[in-house]
């Protein structure tokens, strides 16, 4: 829970998480005249807002801030959690264009906002997107020309990988891309992981991957499409 009035500190620049409690959705929106904050910020418990309260936050005119953490609750049983308005959530917490690191975890919607893939966050150097259990498909993530650490973990539902990854022109998709994780697939998709993984590391900056998908890419000498379903 956090403290009653803390929208008045219109001067406060740190803000490490704000928990949203059971209930008290409309609290997000004491983030509406926080200005100032930067450096690192979490928003916890996303699961009690609506998109309507989401979009009081304003998040987009933050500047200051530089990582932003995005966490829904672990429980995607729980009654009350709904994949549309957490789609509606997402969509509202547009992250100022400065933004350098971008964590989204536990999202319970079926597809990612666009403005994850926005080439316009010319900074965003780490994305992270962890336990998002409905998702389909990845965003456009080629898009973000600074990217050097993705991390993808824990998105079970997506079937398919190609272009909804690379982007539409991928002579210049992961242009400084050093590192990549990924423990999105369960046993039986290694296949399609495979050609994924071998797409990754011919990127010049490519550095490294999870030992076990290292193990699996070594198995294949000459993959000919990084796109595959199971």
């Amino acid at each position: 829970m956090m403290p009653l009035g803390i929208g008045n500190l219109t001067n406060l620049q740190r803000l490490s998480n704000f928990v949203i409690g059971e209930g008290d959705g409309h609290r997000i929106g004491e983030l509406k005249n926080l200005l100032n904050l930067r450096g690192d910020f979490d928003l916890s418990r996303l699961e009690n807002v609506n998109g309507q309260d989401s979009r009081e936050a304003r998040l987009n005119e933050k500047s200051g801030i530089t990582k932003l953490v995005l966490k829904w609750g672990g429980d995607f049983e729980k009654p009350t959690r709904n994949n549309e308005v957490e789609e509606q959530v997402l969509d509202s917490l547009h992250p100022p264009k400065k933004l350098e690191q971008l964590v989204i975890e536990n999202f319970g919607g079926v597809k990612f906002s666009t403005w994850i893939a926005d080439s316009s966050f010319r900074n965003l150097s780490s994305l992270k997107l962890f336990s998002c259990k409905n998702c389909k498909s990845l965003p456009l993530i080629g898009r973000l020309s600074s990217l050097k650490d993705l991390s993808i973990g824990g998105l079970v539902e997506v079937r398919k990988i190609g272009n909804e990854l690379f982007g539409e022109n991928q002579s210049v998709a992961f242009a400084s891309l050093e590192v990549y994780l990924s423990r999105v697939y369960q046993t039986g998709r290694s296949g399609m992981l495979v050609k994924v993984m071998n797409k990754f590391q011919s990127y010049p900056c490519f550095v490294s991957c999870d030992k076990t998908l290292s193990s699996i890419v070594g198995k294949v000498a000459n993959p000919s499409s990084v796109l595959a379903e199971t």
